[in-house]
């Protein structure tokens, strides 16, 4: 794979074209959570990071695929979020990657310095309203995606009843099918939003405690 892309690549064994001790090596890739005789020279990165590099088609950086740390979630190249009615937060921050407006792994431990710095200076009246806020604002949220989606979903209702005048009863069923599949989907790419959001807000939360 890494060879299709105009890689070259070595491996641990007398035949390899590179030594395991060569200078040339930029990345190392291991699917265990042992280093051996670890290399300042090198990337030491789990296997995924080759493909998600594929799949996005730019160099990512490495620090979310260090040996040891819990991957970022995998995206399939062959499912298209725009149909699907669902873009997860993954594929949203490798478009910022892509734009060049996604933070580095040093800016945000920047930010969090600077978070930590301006909540010791905080009393903890001031942390609770702030957590209060975020929770009034998650259910604004999450009332506002429902009055919105039900809305759509009576003028779409409206607007197949007067479609459905003048189908003939075969062309009515296979447009009712049809429409209920795109609704299934809409109400499941719903669901995942609404849970995104209330992952993020309790993400949220627990970062302001610990700060």
């Amino acid at each position: 794979v890494i060879r299709s892309f105009g890689g070259n690549i070595g491996w641990e064994d007398s035949d390899s074209p590179y030594t395991v001790e060569s200078k040339e090596i930029t990345h190392h890739i291991l699917d265990r959570n042992v280093i051996r005789d670890q290399k300042e020279s090198r990337e030491y990165i789990q296997p995924q990071w080759v493909y998600d590099c594929i799949n996005a088609n730019i160099l990512l950086p490495v620090a979310d695929y260090a040996v040891g740390v819990a991957l970022p979630s995998h995206l399939s190249p062959f499912v298209d979020s725009g149909k699907e009615g669902y873009k997860p937060t993954r594929e949203q921050e490798l478009e910022q990657l892509k734009d060049g407006s996604a933070p580095t792994k040093e800016d945000e431990e920047m930010d969090g310095d600077e978070e930590a710095e301006v909540m010791d200076e905080s009393s903890e009246e001031e942390v609770d309203d702030e957590e209060d806020s975020e929770e009034e604002e998650m259910k604004e949220l999450e009332k506002n995606a429902i009055k919105k989606a039900s809305k759509k979903k009576q003028e779409k209702a409206q607007a197949n009843d007067l479609s459905q005048t003048v189908m003939t009863k075969k062309v009515r069923r296979v447009y009712g099918r049809m429409m209920h599949g795109i609704e299934k989907k809409k109400e499941e790419a719903q669901k995942l939003k609404t849970k995104r959001e209330k992952i993020e807000g309790k993400k949220q939360k627990t970062k302001g405690k610990k700060n």
